[in-house]
């Protein structure tokens, strides 16, 4: 959009005879036959775009000898005045061996804004385009402004322009964990892995925890039971002993009962 909403204060003298009930009207139409569809300091006002906010002051004009009074007027505005670098759209108008001549227009009262010349070889502040060959009248296109101009009470402002580098196309994040991770391993990062393992750790931990806190093996109750200091039975230790023992010494007498044969 090429106009902006802005709030602005401008001076409004009124005559005696115009003190009425309904000066805040008159203040109005005064603005608006002032400003609105002409260029002023401010810019290109739109027209039927001011509303009065506040009028401010009211003095009586000293070196005025018929009363007039003078009000401060803070009204809201919608005001066309482009910077350097700002990108409008714009419809080309007319086109020859110079260059290109796009008209941005009043959307609701289709009025000029804006005169755009693009200049096929460049100048000061621009590059030779050869994308203005392939340009024809009532296409639409995206303008850069390089600079303007404009005086007082004109209808419409005059300004430089190229045609403007098309943005870069958006780049879609991944949306899947391992998509991710291969991005930010070619990005240089250190990916994020899943809380599993952190999960398993936790258990693992938990189990330690409660090995250590296991209350100690008491001896002697052991013993009052039948058992060792390593809990095991006494009586089935010593099974054990005679079956290594003595189970090896009756295999060698039966050795010896058969080497006469």
């Amino acid at each position: 959009m090429v106009f902006k909403d802005v709030k602005l204060v401008e001076r409004v003298v009124l005559q005696p005879s115009e003190l009425t009930t309904n000066f805040r009207a008159i203040i109005q139409e005064r603005l608006a036959k002032r400003l609105e569809g002409v260029c002023s300091h401010h810019g290109l006002v739109r027209r039927g775009s001011i509303r009065t906010v506040a009028c401010q002051g009211g003095r009586v004009r000293s070196f005025s000898l018929n009363g007039d009074v003078e009000f401060a007027v803070t009204f809201d505005a919608q005001v066309a005045n482009p910077a350097r670098g700002d990108v409008v759209e714009a419809r080309v108008t007319s086109t020859n061996k110079l260059g290109v001549l796009a008209t941005v227009l009043d959307p609701e009262s289709l009025d000029p804004v804006l005169e755009i010349v693009l200049v096929r070889n460049g100048i000061r502040g621009t590059k030779p385009d050869p994308t203005l060959e392939s340009v024809v009248v009532g296409q639409s296109m995206l303008v850069e402004i390089v600079g303007r101009r404009y005086q007082l009470n004109d209808t419409k402002i005059s300004a430089v322009g190229m045609i403007a580098a098309a943005p870069p196309p958006a780049r879609v994040r991944p949306t899947t964990p391992l998509a991710a991770a291969a991005e930010e391993l070619e990005e240089g990062g250190s990916p994020e892995f899943s809380s599993v393992e952190g999960e398993e750790d936790d258990d693992v931990s938990i189990s330690l925890e409660s090995a250590n806190d296991s209350e100690p093996v008491d001896s002697d109750a052991l013993s009052a039971k039948g058992y060792d200091d390593e809990g095991v039975d006494e009586d089935e230790a010593s099974l054990d002993e005679d079956e290594d023992g003595g189970g090896a010494s009756d295999d060698d007498d039966d050795v010896d009962s058969f080497s006469g044969f």
